[in-house]
């Protein structure tokens, strides 16, 4: 396991050490590991909805210039 060092606000520190205190974790590292891998899943969660988008788009068909779909809803009147 790798270490490093993180500084981080007093205000965080406090948050953290309450949070360890009141047995949520049972040390300020395990607590910002969890909050480390949340973030790696929440991240991956976005890419890949993201990528869906983009597929689902390409898959959409040809696209039509704005300039007919405004004189579309322009003649509908």
């Amino acid at each position: 396991m790798a270490t490093i060092s993180v500084s981080v606000p007093d205000e965080l520190k406090e948050y953290i050490d309450q949070r360890v205190a009141h047995g949520d974790y049972d040390s300020a590292e395990e607590y910002l590991a969890e909050k480390a891998r949340e973030d790696r899943d929440r991240y991956e969660i976005q890419r890949q909805a993201l990528r869906q988008k983009i597929l689902d788009g390409m898959n959409s068909g040809p696209g039509v210039p704005w300039s007919e779909v405004r004189d579309e809803a322009g003649s509908s009147d």
